[in-house]
């Protein structure tokens, strides 16, 4: 449980110009499955000139049913976890990397507010996974701010957990 791992990093323009050019250098292809950042992921590798060159897309899944139909999303799991949960972010990164046909995908659930939470889970978690190679790293945030705020620092450590991954410091 952090607040984030990179609170003095780099911009989210320069961390997604550093990933698009790792993932250049890689030859490989990423997507995104995105809940509480509502697409706010996708526009920040978009903002990068040549990004179609490796992320031909990504998905935005903010209800439990499009998790289940498109990212195939255990509805089990979204019962008994909720979507807010580090197990159903795992399989929204799988899903994703498998429906796009991916090297590497990036989950991002979580509550961002001002409404939702729950005592055990209070507005400002948020759960973000990477999987890659046969590895799925989650990792659970808890954020304070606006719900703006929240989601831009979802945006940011799921761009640094994919740079880590593509790093080499998983390994």
């Amino acid at each position: 449980m952090m607040e984030g791992l990179y609170s003095t990093a780099l911009s989210i323009k320069e961390l997604s110009k550093e990933l698009f050019l790792l993932l250049k250098k890689m030859n490989l292809r990423i997507t995104v499955a995105e809940s509480c950042t509502g697409g706010l992921l996708s526009d920040a590798l978009v903002s990068v000139p040549g990004i179609s060159e490796v992320f031909p897309g990504g998905f935005v899944t903010y209800s439990d049913d499009m998790k289940a139909e498109i990212l195939s999303v255990s509805r089990k799991s979204l019962l008994s976890h909720t979507a807010v949960s580090p197990e159903v972010s795992r399989q929204m990164a799988l899903g994703a990397k498998q429906r796009a046909c991916t090297d590497i995908a990036l989950s991002t659930t979580g509550y961002a507010g001002p409404d939702g939470g729950t005592f055990e889970r209070p507005v400002g978690t948020v759960f973000i996974s990477c999987a890659y190679k046969d590895m799925v790293v989650t990792r659970e945030f808890h954020f304070e701010g606006e719900r703006e705020a929240i989601r831009r620092k979802a945006v940011r450590n799921a761009l640094l957990l994919s740079i880590d991954a593509l790093s080499g410091k998983w390994e």
